[in-house]
């Protein structure tokens, strides 16, 4: 197979710089979610248990981590 025909569908002019940046542009999202309290280690502790493994209380566990994903 000769290189040409897996080029086919590339177009021979290189997009500009300013259309790129158009196209990749995305509007910020105004958050709807309440203010977020801030860091402290408790607070991490609390949330890691949420999701941490039944069987080892030190690691979150793929039930965990399935937990997780679906938020």
């Amino acid at each position: 197979m000769r290189l040409s025909s897996l080029l086919c569908c590339v177009s021979n002019t290189p997009a500009r710089s300013d259309e790129a940046d158009e196209i990749n542009k995305v509007a910020p999202k105004e958050s709807q979610e309440a203010p977020t309290e801030p860091y402290t280690p408790q607070r991490a502790q609390v949330l890691f248990n949420s999701f941490a493994d039944e069987d080892d209380s030190d690691v979150i566990g793929p039930g965990g981590l399935e937990k997780l994903s679906k938020g």
